[in-house]
């Protein structure tokens, strides 16, 4: 795992700080121990991840923290007393990555504060065109990004194999504990190595992008044939997802129940209020498990729930 998260992402740790886990749920867990309850924890507005239900169970605070103005970050984060910050740089929710200034603005105020970064890179393998974005933990320095990602994406959701990298200062933390983290079975670790080892897993990692990005390619193609100009597509080629900007003022909430009634799931900021204002919303769609035949159908049913309100 060091090895290959050093070639393809620019991750830079030993293997004695990775440590494997049975999902995002198990990890957020472990870090409630390793850093105490009732922090403060910033994460991007709006934001896609459907993590905020995880952290409120292991009693963290939710804040969410806008990340579009770099000159305001650092006041805002310590404005609101936060100790962590989860982001998802490589891929947030336009598709964009993270600016370099901003990355290198977040790492200072982690250093200067005494904070962590959570890094969630839970698909940076998935970049559908140009370069993959290397991590931020690549460019850390001192200490202070925790890096997460998963086999879920990109393998089977069904194998629960996740991993994370602690600094070295949480890691002596972890060693004191008692065992209060849970791992995949053996069988599944040994056969993963096995996998990853004789080179299985580049293989997989060329076929799947090449299968994703022409279920992405043809995603676009049918919103731009059959929706409104009120809707546009937002997409950098990168993940599982494409960002709709809905130029007309509506509820997102609203969209997404219209969607659903005609049997076509999307989804909204994890934000409420974002959701539920007005304004012009965005909304996603994900792609991942639709054959691309069931994509035309899917787009003009879209295009039907939304033509009373677009």
């Amino acid at each position: 795992m060091a090895q290959y998260l050093r070639h393809s992402r620019g991750v830079v740790c030993s293997p004695e700080q990775i440590v494997i886990g049975t999902g995002i749920s198990s990890s957020i867990h472990l870090l409630s121990r390793l850093l105490g309850e009732n922090l403060n924890i910033g994460i991007e507005k709006p934001g896609i991840a459907q993590v905020r239900p995880i952290f409120t169970q292991n009693r963290f605070h939710i804040v969410p923290c806008s990340m579009n103005n770099t000159g305001e970050l650092e006041h805002e984060l310590t404005d609101n007393e936060i100790r962590l910050l989860y982001i998802t740089p490589s891929h947030r929710p336009t598709g964009e990555p993270l600016s370099y200034v901003m990355r290198q603005q977040m790492l200072q105020w982690a250093n200067k504060n005494r904070g962590y970064i959570i890094e969630d890179d839970y698909d940076g393998e998935l970049r559908l065109s140009g370069k993959p974005i290397p991590s931020l933990q690549g460019l850390d320095k001192d200490g202070v990004v925790i890096y997460m990602g998963t086999f879920s994406k990109v393998f089977t959701p069904s194998l629960r194999m996740s991993y994370m990298i602690l600094p070295l200062q949480l890691l002596e933390k972890l060693q004191l504990l008692d065992q209060v983290y849970s791992c995949p079975s053996r069988m599944n670790q040994w056969a993963m190595q096995l996998f990853m080892s004789r080179g299985h897993w580049y293989r997989h990692l060329r076929r799947m992008r090449k299968v994703y990005r022409l279920k992405h390619e043809a995603l676009v193609q049918y919103i731009r044939t059959y929706m409104p100009d009120s809707v546009a597509v937002n997409s950098s080629g990168s993940g599982l997802h494409i960002e709709l900007s809905i130029t007309t003022p509506v509820n997102a909430e609203h969209l997404m129940e219209l969607a659903k009634q005609e049997g076509v799931l999307v989804y909204g900021s994890q934000d409420n209020q974002m959701r539920l204002a007005g304004g012009n919303p965005k909304i996603y769609l994900g792609f991942g498990g639709i054959k691309v035949k069931d994509m035309d159908r899917g787009v003009q049913l879209l295009r039907k729930a939304w033509s009373t309100v677009l």
